[in-house]
């Protein structure tokens, strides 16, 4: 087992590439434990050089509708239930405030 400090875009590829390599080992053996630790070493370089933020809410909606080939219109049907829904919602609220002299 010969295992380095990633320091560089190609250390993280060879260990990538020796990831795959050993992926199917066996947990507790010396490839295994090899397998352990490398992923921990490419985790932290990735974290520290490869960091992924999170998308913008409105791309990540645009991104799942294009995914689902949605048009804005589709969005407007769910609008439409969350709106029957809420007002389903407070006039129970208010049949129950007359039933009880709320």
């Amino acid at each position: 087992m010969d295992i380095r400090p990633i320091k560089t875009d190609e250390d993280h590829e060879q260990a990538l590439r020796r990831i795959e390599e050993l992926w199917n080992v066996k947990v507790n053996t010396p490839e295994g434990d090899e397998l352990e630790v490398l992923t921990t070493l490419v985790e932290a370089y990735e974290v520290k050089h490869h960091q992924i933020l999170p998308p913008d809410p409105i791309e990540a909606i645009k991104f799942r509708m294009e995914q689902l080939e949605m048009k804005k219109t589709d969005l407007a049907h769910f609008r439409q239930q969350e709106q029957s829904i809420r007002g389903f919602k407070q006039k129970k609220e208010t049949d129950y405030e007359n039933d009880t002299g709320s």
